[in-house]
């Protein structure tokens, strides 16, 4: 790729590769301002019928520097407002939404909005997330088309030092401050995992569970061995039915089950 350079007219133009000795079909202009920055591009292409076509776009920077603005100058446009520390805690779209952010202490997003153009401003989505050394607890929250409001939480345990997960468990919620409550139906799905001393995954257990410290109601359980590598060889597959029918064990080297 070529660049040519006007320090007069701040432009940068960047051909796109070509032969020896041929012309470059398309390049790219940009614009800069005082500080650098790129204020404008225009990427500009001959067709086949001869007539230039040409895609602009432009940019803005809010007081600290950081891109704010962006549009194509024809359809698509976004804006975005940030905090001190350059994290964007407000963000617009050309459909009008609204995405509004809020962090923690480590900029881990915590609190998460979506906003209908409505007055007052009304959210289509919320999510909170909350997280120790140990735990993690994403909750989500959304309006469907009847306008009913649904919550899901997805609940996350780490054990022997990120070796196990013992827990992770989504169900519904009533709201989005609930917790993982006691469900005697069982509707909570959980998933247990446990990897060697090598990160690599040696069994897997899905089933359900009453709340998030329960054990797990086997729906299924399947196991790695043999590997090479990273990649295991085998994969014995338990379903709640193997007590009447012996289990499968899958190869990866033939594709095929195996009693």
């Amino acid at each position: 790729m070529k660049q040519k350079y006007s320090v007069t007219s701040h432009t940068v133009t960047a051909l796109d590769p070509t032969a020896v000795g041929a012309t470059a079909a398309a390049q790219t202009l940009s614009t800069l301002d005082n500080l650098g920055r790129t204020r404008s591009t225009a990427r500009s292409a001959s067709s086949p019928t001869g007539i230039a076509q040409t895609v602009t776009a432009a940019y803005g920077y809010d007081k600290t520097g950081a891109a704010a603005y962006s549009t194509d100058t024809f359809r698509s446009a976004s804006y975005a407002v940030r905090d001190g520390f350059g994290r964007v805690k407000l963000a617009f779209s050309i459909d009008k939404l609204q995405m509004k952010s809020d962090y923690d202490a480590w900029d881990q997003i915590v609190d998460q909005q979506v906003l209908a153009p409505t007055a007052p401003p009304s959210w289509v989505t919320r999510s909170r997330s909350s997280a120790t050394p140990a735990t993690s607890s994403d909750a989500t929250s959304k309006v469907d088309l009847t306008g009913t409001i649904r919550y899901r939480q997805t609940y996350s345990v780490w054990e022997d030092r990120g070796q196990e997960e013992p827990a992770c468990a989504s169900a519904r919620l009533a709201d989005l401050t609930s917790d993982l409550s006691s469900d005697p139906d069982g509707k909570i799905r959980a998933t247990s995992q446990s990897n060697d001393g090598s990160g690599r995954l040696l069994d897997e257990t899905y089933g359900s569970a009453t709340d998030k410290s329960s054990a797990i109601a086997e729906i299924r359980k399947r196991h790695f061995e043999q590997f090479v590598g990273d990649v295991p060889t085998l994969t014995p597959t338990r379903t709640r039915s193997a007590s009447t029918r012996p289990s499968r064990r899958t190869c990866h080297r033939c594709a095929r089950s195996h009693p």
